[in-house]
């Protein structure tokens, strides 16, 4: 953390990972082999309920209900399963 002067207001620099954890946030830690096999790229689909590639980082999501999907011939050509579905409206 660092503190600078931004026109003439004292401002507390700070690094997003440190940001959510001083909210309170629980942040799940992943490896750079999982974050490479898009661990960390999910669909939102309910509160609590996620679609996630199937990979070894789902059981760290301790309280979500994950539905695993096999997405190994999508993502090969460098997508995510996010970024492979439409816009979905949850009421």
């Amino acid at each position: 953390r660092v503190e600078v002067y931004y026109d003439k207001k004292l401002v507390k620099v700070t690094n997003l990972y440190d940001y959510i954890k001083e909210k309170g946030f629980n942040v799940v830690e992943v490896t750079l082999d999982e974050a490479r096999k898009y661990a960390t790229n999910f669909l939102t689909i309910d509160d609590g309920k996620v679609v996630s590639p199937k990979n070894s980082a789902n059981r760290k999501l301790q309280g979500i209900d994950v539905i695993e999907v096999p997405v190994e011939n999508l993502t090969s050509g460098g997508g995510g399963i996010h970024c492979m579905t439409a816009v979905i409206q949850r009421d």
